[in-house]
Order: C-alpha cells, then structure tokens, then sequence
C-alpha cells in the first residue's frame, strides 16, 4: 500500500466526522409537545382543530425521540354527541394524530371543522440500544417522505 494511502483515509474519514458533527449540530431539534393525560376531559364537544392544538401544545405530528409501546388497559376514549355525526362513516371525515413518548392522542373531525371523536392512550418509551434508535429514526424520516408527494 502507497504510504500517502493512509494519510488520505485519515483525512477523509475526519472529514467525514467533522460533517456528521456539523450536521448534527445544524439539525433542528424536534419540537417539544407534551401530551397531557386529561386532555379528553378538557375537550368540548365545539372545538376545532386549532384549539386542540393549543391544548397539546403543537400541530398534529410524530414528536416521539425513539420507539415506544402502549401501556396495556391505559386507554381513554370519548364521543361528542351531535345531529352531524351519527350519519357520517369516520373513514370519510378527516383525522388528526399526535405522538410523543408518553401518549397517543387521535382525533376526528367533522367537515364543519369540529371534533367528533378522540382517543387517548398511554405509551412509553422502549428501551433499545444504539444502533436499533438509529435504524427506528432512519425508518420514521424514510417514512415521513409521503406527505412531501403530491396527491
């Protein structure tokens, strides 16, 4: 092997390394949500989206730092009543997800914008090691691509 061979791998591999530094530094830090457990109870019937925003503290999304499981026999559901949606199949109206560590929050929507149906469950973060966090990270970023194609 030619003696400046090494000098060059060393160079292109702390040239590598000082990218990845880079990158992670430059890369936005996801946004804090906190879902809180009684969030079902604080919601009424005539809230819209934005307000369920504001109660969770963003818009709807995955805010999770790594796989996570359900709590088994921890979770809350709850209907609102109304004249609108006893007719309409919920596969039609529009859906809205938040994820983070703790919990799952979905909810429902009429076409008028309000809530029909939410439900809640409680999740916890999953121990994994290093490498399985990368791979779940690089499959959540692989996967997030469908809503950037058009429809």
């Amino acid at each position: 092997m030619p003696v400046g061979a090494t000098g060059k791998r060393r160079r292109m591999f702390l040239g590598m390394l000082a990218l990845a530094f880079v990158a992670g530094a430059v890369w936005p830090a996801p946004r804090r949500v906190v879902i809180p457990l009684d969030v079902l109870d604080r919601v009424n019937a005539g809230m819209e989206k934005r307000d369920i925003e504001e109660l969770v503290g963003g818009p709807p999304g995955d805010y999770r730092s790594g796989p996570v499981v359900e709590i088994p026999n921890r979770c809350a559901g709850v209907y609102w009543e109304d004249e609108d949606t006893w007719m309409v199949p919920y596969v039609t109206l529009p859906k809205c997800e938040w994820r983070t560590d703790r919990a799952e929050l979905k909810m429902v929507f009429l076409k008028s914008g309000r809530v029909a149906v939410g439900s809640l469950t409680e999740m916890k973060r999953e121990q994994v090691g290093p490498l399985d966090l990368l791979l779940w990270r690089i499959g959540r970023w692989w996967n997030s691509w469908d809503r950037w194609i058009p429809k």
